[in-house]
Order: C-alpha cells, then sequence, then structure tokens
C-alpha cells in the first residue's frame, strides 16, 4: 500500500475497500520504495531532466519489444550532451552513441540505494556494450560533465 491512503492506518484506503488495511502514512514513508523514491528525486534533482526527449534509437536491439518489463527506456537531450538510460533488469544492453559527442563520461546509478558507479568509455565507438554492475534495475548516465558524489550536478551545459 505504501504511501496510497495518508491516512492513520486504521481503515482500508478511500475507494479500495478490499485491499486491506495501510500503515499509517508516517511509517509507510519508511517503507523501501519510498527510500528509493527519495534517491531518484536526488538523481533528478542533479539532472537538467528538463533537457531530455525521449531517444529509442539508442537501443540497438530492444529487449523489451516482446517482454514490456524488460522494456529499456533512453532519452537524451537535443545538444547531445546529456543522456540518461533506465535498464530495468537485463544485466547487458548495447547502445548506439554515434548521435552523442566522444567527450562523454559515463556513471552508473543504482536507484534502490543511491549508489553511483564511474564506467569508463573508449573513444572512437559508435555501439558501446555496458554491463549493469549488479542484478536489478540500473539507470546509466552519460554528459559532459558528470561527476560523483551525487550532489554536484550532472548534464549542464559546457
Amino acid at each position: 500500500h505504501g504511501v496510497w491512503g495518508w491516512d492513520d492506518g486504521s481503515a482500508p484506503p478511500v475507494g479500495h475497500p478490499n485491499t486491506g488495511i495501510a500503515l499509517p502514512w508516517q511509517k509507510a514513508l519508511t517503507l523501501p520504495a519510498a527510500e528509493q523514491v527519495r534517491h531518484l528525486v536526488g538523481l533528478f534533482e542533479s539532472v537538467e531532466w528538463w533537457r531530455l526527449q525521449p531517444s529509442p534509437e539508442l537501443v540497438v536491439a530492444q529487449p523489451g519489444t516482446h517482454d514490456k518489463r524488460r522494456f529499456v527506456m533512453a532519452s537524451k537531450s537535443i545538444e547531445g550532451d546529456l543522456a540518461v538510460v533506465y535498464i530495468p533488469e537485463d544485466r547487458e544492453i548495447d547502445l548506439n552513441l554515434a548521435c552523442l559527442p566522444d567527450d562523454l563520461s559515463a556513471i552508473w546509478f543504482d536507484p534502490r540505494t543511491g549508489a553511483r558507479q564511474s564506467v569508463s568509455l573508449e573513444g572512437g565507438l559508435t555501439v558501446y556494450h555496458f554491463q549493469t554492475p549488479s542484478s536489478g534495475d540500473w539507470i546509466l548516465l552519460l554528459g559532459r560533465t558528470l561527476s560523483l558524489p551525487a550532489h554536484k550536478t550532472i548534464g549542464m551545459k559546457a
């Protein structure tokens, strides 16, 4: 139930009488999914997300064509100085980065913990093969001014 009801947890959520009694909202805010949303908020506060546009052409072979749970979502800025790719469960993905400049940095972002890991990019390739650091969903950030730790701005125009 998470934070649906925003109530005291004494009755089922309004309009959902058969779903059981949810936790009070104060306790629901400590559930894993609520913590994960906090990490995503931090990520998108550090990215100029309003510059991103859907960019399915970045994904060489879409693993979600036949299974929507595996759909890789990719976006990039018009200038090509920022790209964000969400990989829901596959460990490996090939991305066509021909439309992006060669001087990009890359960082893996773990939406479950907020941890970031830098990725080394070999210059001059058109298609890059990426492997996520571990199982589960991951976000790949590509940008000109990526930095660690999480409190730095990502993808600012040069």
